[in-house]
């Protein structure tokens, strides 16, 4: 301490305190050296006790708390399931006889300074129970309600509903004793038995009515947005419209029978040197749940993932200066991926697509496409011979997208500075032998993606850097080769980084990606019986921001 005045008083004030502490303990019988502690008073504390009252069968609750005058005491319900032959319980009382005061369960009452016991009150007659409606997930509408009491063996019937109740994305299919839909399922109008306890029915939901799902990963937020496509092709947000995954996502695909889905992260959560592979359970409602565990990493950087057709493999390449690869991984029981092999991939890796068959697989890969046989035992990766195909016997050229024609006879490449590279594939060998080169429509920069309608007449192509943001559409002739429609291209919101068409080859949708105009889009088309693209109205729909991918689950 200091010196001063302020020293003074701190001592002054302190001597005043001691003295008032000595007189403290003198007044309590304290002196001298001998003097007692001061006594502590712990305040009395009383129980609340529950006694069945004649109860023939169940438990009365247990409240194992001490109350002190004063606290407030929540009444407990007949959580043990007492009963009384003959008898309903109707509550408690503090008199066994009923001449006290009356509560039922989550009243509250002010405890006195005695301990507390509550007698069961019984009424002459069964006991009665409730049937109540849950919506189980629904976004609107409203439950049924059934006023009626029952006794044990009564007849319930089911009812309809009758409020109308929806989920988004879903349609409502009925009731079940269990919320997952493994207990006993009841449609409106059927019947049951009451037993000796309260019935709870869960609202029963699947996908609706329409053409299934689409997904896009947009990789400035780190989601994957996911909606319903509808019987008109329509796209509509499911809720929620998105879920996250790792650090941007470039790419997705879903098994065959559209029960999970992969994506593929150009930088994984906890490191972001590396990629990872996010993945998922896609729910009847179309709605996605990670898997355990959410992501898997590996070294290098990940671009693009595939499954194959029997639904066992999916192949991922891998990125890594000059060590790139084809990772294969192997498809648990869960859906969950584990690494199985690794097989030499080229320099710049894309794009990937597999032969309908499931015998090879192709890499567009930058200036070339590599070619692997795939075991159809193990799923392993054999270089074919050659191991690769040039694309162009200039420079200034990048292979991007790969697909793969359903017949399994031609195969085509995106040039990503403007053309298209058509291939014939050998029925034996799987070697690709370049056929022809084909430009897009308009001012050429950024040839993205190409896809096939389902039944192999027609190719789109997206153009995501043309300075006039279009599609080129073509015919395909019987000897694989592209020829533009009339128009050769039709106009886009945005320019596009992906598009795919559905499974009926009646729609075609786009990714805006991340060049000029919307970024956050996908565009919906509608295709003519000749194979014209026009657009759907509403023409787009709004998603995350940078949607980079997009894949369809028919359902």
């Amino acid at each position: 301490m200091g010196s001063g005045p302020g020293r003074t008083w701190y001592f002054t004030a302190l001597g005043l305190a001691a003295t008032a502490f000595t007189l403290l303990a003198l007044a309590c019988g304290g002196g001298g050296g001998g003097s007692s502690p001061i006594p502590v008073v712990t305040p009395a504390s009383y129980s609340v006790t529950y006694n069945g009252n004649g109860s023939t069968g169940g438990s009365v609750p247990l409240d194992s708390g001490l109350y002190q005058q004063g606290q407030t005491v929540t009444v407990l319900g007949n959580t043990g399931g007492l009963a009384k032959t003959g008898y309903s319980f109707t509550g408690w009382n503090t008199v066994a006889g009923g001449t006290g005061t009356a509560y039922t369960a989550g009243q509250t009452f002010t405890m006195g300074a005695a301990a507390v016991t509550l007698y069961a009150q019984w009424a002459a007659g069964p006991a009665t129970y409730t049937v109540t409606y849950n919506g189980n997930g629904s976004t609107g509408g409203s439950v049924p309600v059934d006023a009626t009491a029952y006794q044990q063996g009564a007849t319930v019937t089911v009812l309809g509903n009758t409020g109308s109740l929806v989920k988004t994305g879903s349609t409502f299919t009925g009731w079940n004793t269990v919320a997952g839909g493994t207990g006993t399922a009841y449609t409106a109008g059927q019947t049951f038995s009451m037993g000796a306890a309260a019935v709870t029915l869960y609202a029963q939901w699947s996908a609706a009515t329409g053409q299934g799902f689409a997904y896009t990963v947009n990789q400035y937020e780190a989601t994957v947005s996911q909606l319903s496509i509808g019987s008109t092709g329509a796209l509509t947000a499911l809720a929620p419209p998105s879920v996250a995954c790792e650090l941007d996502p470039n790419s997705l695909a879903v098994d065959p029978a559209g029960k999970y889905l992969y994506v593929v992260n150009l930088k994984g959560a906890t490191n972001t040197s590396y990629g990872s592979i996010s993945q998922y359970t896609i729910g009847a409602d179309g709605t996605l749940a990670p898997m355990t565990p959410a992501a898997i990493a590996e070294g290098g950087l990940f671009t693009d993932i595939a499954v194959h057709p029997s639904g066992k493999w999916a192949y991922a390449p891998s990125s890594n200066n000059s060590k790139s690869t084809v990772v294969q991984y192997t498809l648990g029981a869960t859906g969950a991926l584990t690494p199985a092999s690794t097989t030499p991939g080229g320099l710049f890796p894309q794009f990937m697509a597999i032969h309908p068959s499931g015998s090879f697989l192709y890499v567009a890969d930058s200036a070339f496409i590599s070619q692997y046989a795939i075991n159809s035992t193990t799923g392993a990766l054999t270089a074919l011979t050659p191991a690769t195909v040039p694309a162009f016997n200039t420079g200034g050229h990048t292979t991007f997208a790969i697909t793969v024609h359903p017949s399994g006879k031609y195969a085509y490449v995106t040039d990503y500075y403007g053309g298209i590279l058509e291939y014939t594939i050998d029925a034996v060998t799987g070697a690709l032998t370049q056929l022809a080169q084909t430009k897009v429509d308009g001012p050429i920069q950024g040839a993205a993606w190409i896809t096939i309608d389902p039944t192999g007449k027609y190719a789109y192509v997206a153009n995501e850097g043309s300075t006039a943001a279009a599609i080129s559409q073509f015919t395909i002739g019987a000897d694989g080769t592209l020829t533009p429609m009339t128009p050769a291209s039709v106009g886009a919101t945005s320019p596009g980084t992906n598009l795919q068409v559905d499974a009926t080859g009646t729609h075609l949708y786009m990714t805006s990606g991340f060049g000029a105009g919307a970024t956050n889009i996908v565009t919906q088309y509608l295709i003519g019986a000749n194979g014209a693209l026009s657009p759907m109205t509403p023409a787009t729909v709004f998603v995350g921001s940078g949607p980079n991918g997009i894949v369809l689950v028919k359902h």
